[in-house]
């Protein structure tokens, strides 16, 4: 299992390549590269669409992760707060 840095990294990374695809993608366009982006299109479009489901299932151990990091957190304050308030 990943720590949550690593999950943190690995969502990022494909949230940056949707964003760079579509960047090049209507830069091509706008400069004229690409005139006729008829048979591109379906190609391009199987592609983004696969990196924007890697990337939403990427975030779920992200946020589960970091639920689970605050949950443990405020557990460990309370347990803090318990043993402190138990010992006056």
């Amino acid at each position: 299992m990943f720590s949550l840095r690593t999950h943190a990294i690995i969502s990022a990374s494909l949230f940056g390549a949707m964003l760079l695809f579509a960047f090049i993608g209507n830069a091509l366009i706008s400069y004229g590269v690409i005139k006729n982006f008829g048979p591109l299109q379906l190609p391009m479009q199987i592609l983004f669409f696969s990196i924007f489901i890697a990337f939403g299932f990427s975030m779920i151990p992200v946020m589960v992760k970091t639920v689970i990091h605050f949950q443990v957190r405020s557990r460990q304050r309370q347990c803090a707060r318990h043993l402190h308030d138990g010992s006056q």
